[in-house]
């Protein structure tokens, strides 16, 4: 029998994937609210200027989001 983690992984590769656009910028925050760290987190600034990693546990979902703000410009901070 599979162990768990090798079901989940598969599992995980065939779910359909949310909707990064959807997921990124549905709570009101926009590109220029996000930053991507040198080890290739994302963050993100809240209004008051207070920023925050983003947390995100779904493997291809991450890739997908981090791509997307690449895409949009949003740049790297050191």
């Amino acid at each position: 029998m599979a162990k768990s983690g090798k079901r989940e992984r598969h599992q995980d590769a065939c779910e359909q994937l949310p909707d990064v656009d959807v997921f990124l910028f549905s709570k009101g925050i926009s590109a220029s609210d996000y930053f991507i760290t040198d080890s290739g987190s994302i963050g993100f600034r809240d209004k008051n200027g207070r920023e925050f990693d983003l947390i995100i546990d779904h493997p291809r979902l991450a890739i997908a989001a981090l791509n997307t703000l690449k895409a949009l410009g949003v740049g790297s901070i050191v």
